[in-house]
């Protein structure tokens, strides 16, 4: 039981707080807001009922998500133990070694992302028009 309980408010905090970090971009960038709007508009008109095919055109929407996540992601570090020993670049990491992965910090790195503090969906444009 104590382990269920574990997985309902991991999985309640995780959604709040992402949905709580998308509302607040959206609130302290209206332009933004107007973009999706349209968007959302285009895609549903007359009140058309929301589906999943529809959703998934939504490029602009998934970019809006894409961005808010980077800037303030569900974790902060990843971990992962390394399964087998491997080389990588001539350094040798030994199986079993736990690897933490830094997605804040790499979601923030300005040689990936330029102007990485800035709320910019359309950062992600040119991703959705090579798919």
């Amino acid at each position: 039981m104590s382990q269920s309980m574990i997985f309902i408010f991991a999985g309640y905090e995780t959604s709040s707080s992402t949905l709580t970090f998308l509302f607040y971009n959206l609130a302290s960038n209206p332009d933004v807001v107007k973009k999706l709007q349209e968007e959302i508009d285009e895609n549903f008109t007359n009140k058309a009922e929301v589906d999943y095919d529809t959703m998934m055109k939504m490029d602009y929407l998934d970019a809006v998500m894409n961005e808010s996540l980077r800037l303030y992601p569900v974790t902060v570090r990843l971990e992962r133990v390394c399964k087998k020993a491997v080389e990588i670049n001539g350094l040798t990491i030994p199986k079993d070694t736990t690897i933490f992965v830094p997605t804040y910090a790499l979601h923030r790195d300005p040689e990936h992302w330029p102007d990485p503090e800035t709320f910019n969906p359309e950062r992600y444009e040119a991703i959705f028009q090579e798919q």
